[in-house]
Order: C-alpha cells, then sequence, then structure tokens
C-alpha cells in the first residue's frame, strides 16, 4: 500500500518525537513486525526506524498500519494518529485500490504524485522526510522552498498556551546522562501550572525541549 508509506513520509517530522521504541516493542508483540527486525534496528537510528516502518507497514496486511495507528493512540500520540488516519484514508479514497496497493502503476510510474494530488485537500506537513528521491537513504530534509512550513512542538505548544491565557511555558532541564560525546537529555516542561515529562531523552537540549513540548501538546488533547 504505497498511501502508508506516502502518510508516514508527510509525518515523518512528528514521528520522530513518538514513543518509537515503544511503538517498535509493540508492533513485534503484535507479530506485524518480526523479532529479527525489531533487534536488528533497535540500536539505529530513529530515522532507521522510520525507514523500517515505512517499508515494512505496506507489505504487512491490511491490518498492519491500523495497528500502528491503534498503537500510537495508546501511547497518548492521538492527534498524531488521528491526523494519519485521515490522510491515509483520503488517499484510500482518492486513489483507488489497485494502484495503491502496488497492482498498477499509474501513467509515468508516479504513484506517489498521484496521492498526493488526490489528497490535496489534506494539510501536507512539510520538511523531514522519510527516504531521499532515490530510495536509497533515510536522511533528514529541509523543504526550505515552502511558503508555510510546519510549525516544531515548541512553537505549537506556545501559541497554545498564549491562545488559553496559561502564560508561556517553561522548560526544566531534569538531567543527563552518557558518555560525554554522547549526552542524552532530559527536559520537562510547565504548563498551566502542571508539569510534562516525556518518557524519552533527547541528544541535545534543544531536542530535548521540542519532545517536551510535543509530550505536551498530547497530554493535552
Amino acid at each position: 500500500m504505497r498511501a502508508v508509506a506516502d502518510v508516514i513520509a508527510r509525518n515523518a517530522e512528528d514521528l520522530v518525537f513518538i514513543q518509537m521504541d515503544a511503538i517498535l516493542g509493540d508492533l513485534r508483540a503484535a507479530g506485524i513486525i518480526q523479532y529479527q527486525e525489531y533487534l536488528d534496528v533497535m540500536e539505529q537510528s530513529t530515522q532507521k526506524k522510520l525507514l523500517l516502518l515505512q517499508e515494512t507497514l505496506p507489505r504487512r496486511g491490511d491490518d498492519a498500519f491500523p495497528k500502528f495507528l491503534e498503537c500510537l493512540r495508546q501511547r497518548r500520540h492521538v492527534v498524531l494518529a488521528d491526523r494519519m488516519e485521515r490522510e491515509w484514508r483520503s488517499l484510500l479514497n482518492g486513489c483507488g485500490s489497485r494502484s495503491i496497493a502496488g497492482d498498477e502503476e499509474p501513467s509515468g510510474g508516479n504513484s506517489v504524485a498521484t496521492s498526493r494530488a488526490a489528497d490535496a485537500a489534506t494539510p501536507t506537513p512539510t520538511g523531514n522526510t522519510v527516504t531521499a528521491p532515490n530510495g536509497e537513504t533515510a536522511d533528514d530534509t529541509k523543504n526550505s522552498g515552502s511558503q508555510n512550513p510546519e510549525k516544531n512542538p515548541v512553537q505549537k505548544l506556545k501559541e497554545l498556551s498564549e491562545k488559553n491565557g496559561w502564560g508561556q511555558p517553561k522548560y526544566v532541564d531534569v538531567g543527563e546522562s552518557g558518555a560525554a560525546h554522547d549526552k542524552m537529555f532530559i527536559v520537562k516542561v510547565v504548563v498551566n501550572d502542571k508539569e510534562y515529562q516525556p518518557p524519552k531523552p533527547g541528544k541535545s537540549k534543544k531536542e530535548a525541549r521540542a519532545i517536551a513540548a510535543s509530550f505536551c501538546l498530547e497530554s493535552l488533547v
């Protein structure tokens, strides 16, 4: 199902902030990801894990992607799961099952472009992509030419707090771990006098703040 890979690529910028290891474990327990695949990818980067999802979920049957969405919701990534499901269903309705499943190539062989055109009414997040145009890498690229770039979680949380009169979010450094060349940071955020501390660390304080903001946004839903 090309629609699944396309939706994952669209939402890559937000997917890097989910509880990736836990969700991969959930998918392994559900039989969607094989045990050896799970072991092989656990020591890899987040981008490699995203690439595994993008390559594996479309090949594991009609129930694989809905199960992934269920795992997202169980891990409190409800907003992201709902958005991905809307985009996925829109692609299914717009493109037809044969071309999405890969049984028939659209004219010119550009099925992803056809899928995107059919989903023009759905807002498309910009920024990170899981695979390069040649499909060989999982580099994190930026769409610098976009006129409406996707706001990062820190900015989203700031705007939400201002809108609701909660004041500015306060980020607090909780701690750090790891060797000097491989530090990991935990940051919590205080919004409306409530603390939100994610279970996942970041590789920098900036990334840790983004993770905290994303966790807070999911919790406020």
